[in-house]
């Protein structure tokens, strides 16, 4: 009888874990509130809306580069995403600034596309846990910045 209590309650716990990591509350830092899915396997794209919480501007760093990693099961591995794989493309800005309570929203198709022989090449990302990288600061001078992580699934 203790087994099948302890069965039961395992179940239960198991079930109410797995419902929490489904959820989408907005995660929060000092600086930022992060909108998104933890799970987008079932979603076409990956949206990211991170709000700037704070009372001044604050600068993202290299806004168009993706900073995506994928985790093998021991580390993180930087996945290149080319801004503009087979060129023709404007340089993008080095520095976005974010207002007090505005937004920044990050979109991937799940996609990393390549230049072979003038044309674009598109290979759909396998399932997995990754991450994307906000390189950011409260000015454009600064000589470190911090990092702000969002973790999910695709």
């Amino acid at each position: 009888m203790k087994n099948i209590s302890f069965l039961v309650l395992l179940l239960l716990f198991n079930c109410k874990i797995h419902k929490e990591i489904k959820k989408n509350e907005p995660a929060q830092n000092k600086d930022w509130t992060v909108h998104s899915e933890k799970d987008f396997t079932t979603l076409n794209t990956v949206d990211i809306k991170i709000l700037n919480n704070t009372k001044h501007n604050l600068m993202i760093f290299d806004p168009f580069l993706k900073k995506i990693e994928k985790f093998d099961g021991e580390n993180w591995t930087k996945i290149d995403v080319p801004y503009c794989p087979c060129g023709g493309c404007p340089p993008p800005p080095a520095v976005l600034s974010i207002s007090a309570n505005q937004q920044h929203i990050f979109n991937w198709d799940k996609n990393i596309t390549n230049c072979k022989n003038g044309r674009k090449t598109t290979q759909r990302m396998q399932s997995g846990s990754y991450r994307v990288i906000f390189n950011y600061g409260t000015s454009e001078n600064v000589k470190s910045y911090q990092q702000l992580v969002v973790e999910f699934k695709i």
